[in-house]
């Protein structure tokens, strides 16, 4: 399911850092109900095979009217209305979401002591998508694949390009991780 958010702001523009992507998944954990925001950022959803956990959810950039970059601040500045996208598999997260800011509709965002409030204008959750194989994916926000190797007792992070071999290999592989943690069941691939 897919939350779609236009806000709209007390002033022409909110500036931001360059790399705010934390501030927004902040402000997810906000405004999901406390219990379920909790479990979320303390656990999340396991995958029985692999052990591990995750999140399932993802979230778009900001989507501006306009936006600008100041390298030398390292800010960016968004023109209001700013549209912002949060997708997740389960009902629950957007549901929870969607209730709690339909109710609040205000938030407010600091930066470098300076706050700005932000309102909510439109919300709506977008029907599900009917997808037909093969399907081409514009995707909202970049796709980072990764594997974290011990290599003489440091951890080393090596991130793949849509151009290595292993790459679309790692991204199924999570998704069917992602997949058996949402339905807590064994998901058989056959290979070809």
């Amino acid at each position: 399911m897919r939350l779609r958010i236009r806000f709209i702001g007390e002033k022409e523009s909110l500036i931001l850092p360059i790399h705010h992507n934390e501030m927004l998944q902040s402000i997810i954990y906000r405004y999901l109900d406390t219990e379920f925001a909790e479990f979320l950022h303390n656990k999340g959803f396991k995958d029985p095979e692999s052990g591990r956990y995750f999140k399932l959810f993802t979230f778009s950039r900001l989507l501006p009217k306009k936006v600008y970059l100041n390298h030398h601040e390292n800010t960016m500045e968004f023109f209001f209305p700013i549209t912002w996208i949060i997708s997740s598999p389960l009902p629950e997260f957007i549901v929870s979401l969607y209730n709690n800011l339909i109710r609040k509709k205000v938030m407010e965002l600091s930066y470098k002591n300076n706050v700005s409030k932000i309102y909510v204008s439109n919300i709506w959750i977008d029907s599900i998508p009917f997808y037909k194989n093969p399907t081409l994916v514009r995707t909202l926000s970049p796709i980072t694949v990764y594997t974290t190797k011990n290599e003489g007792g440091k951890l080393y992070t090596h991130y793949y390009s849509p151009d290595d071999s292993e790459f679309s290999d790692l991204l199924i592989s999570n998704l069917i991780k992602k997949f058996r943690a949402l339905r807590d069941q064994s998901f058989m691939v056959d290979e070809k």
